[in-house]
């Protein structure tokens, strides 16, 4: 303020405030300072266009990894004949990565996502809407202790959680992806009025176990089957 109603000179306001002088004119001349370190490896508009399009990728229901992104850079650089020193083969480490994050952490965030499967992904809030008018028609009238709503589970053959990115504040982050259910299912029940009944498990084997059947929930019924899932045709064993 001293400098702008000229109360000081700069070189008195460079001995007072001990600031160099040059630094002083460029801020009182508004004059913006030069950048310092490396250029980013993209511009600003390639930055925001990936940023799109990594927002637009996760809303679809496929997200990007950081290795994704990565190898997006790569491409994009090897496409436009780019060759970047600081990397190897175009190839940007997961330093660039972080501090990409960084620049947007506005707009993107690092976050697990849970996988499911195409025919899930394509269920709408219309279509449950529909579905439960069409439950409370049918239930009509019926007692809540002969309503009884059952799920299964696999304990095991789970491709995991990977860590994606997407936009910031998104709730349920999830990765559409195809995979096969095998080895021990599990089967929960419960009716409408609270009773929860004993669980069923059955394992994927050709044969049942004594010692396969000791230690579970009092009630806990038992079975087999090839595939280890739950099919029509099941009896009942243990």
């Amino acid at each position: 303020m001293e400098l702008k109603t000229k109360k000081i000179t700069f070189r008195d306001a460079e001995k007072k405030y001990r600031i160099s002088k040059s630094t002083l004119q460029r801020k009182v001349n508004n004059k913006n300072t030069m950048k310092v370190g490396r250029p980013n490896t993209l511009s600003e508009k390639d930055e925001e266009n990936l940023v799109k399009g990594i927002c637009l990728s996760s809303k679809w229901g496929f997200p990007y990894t950081s290795m994704d992104i990565r190898l997006l850079v790569q491409q994009f650089l090897n496409k436009n004949g780019f060759k970047e020193k600081r990397f190897t083969n175009n190839l940007t480490g997961y330093e660039w990565f972080k501090h990409f994050l960084d620049r947007h952490k506005s707009i993107l965030s690092e976050r697990l996502a849970e996988n499911i499967k195409r025919s899930r992904a394509e269920i709408n809030h219309e279509s449950i809407k529909k579905y439960f008018e069409h439950l409370k028609n049918s239930l009509a009238g019926v007692s809540a202790n002969l309503i009884i709503n059952y799920d299964e589970t696999n304990i095991t053959d789970d491709p995991g959680k990977a860590k994606i990115i997407t936009r910031r504040g998104f709730k349920h982050p999830e990765r559409i992806l195809e995979s096969s259910k095998s080895s021990v299912s599990v089967m929960f029940a419960g009716t409408a009025s609270g009773y929860l009944l004993p669980p069923y498990v059955v394992y994927k084997a050709e044969n049942l176990y004594n010692s396969w059947t000791e230690g579970g929930p009092k009630g806990t019924r038992y079975n087999r089957s090839k595939s280890g899932w739950f099919d029509g045709v099941l009896i009942c064993f243990i």
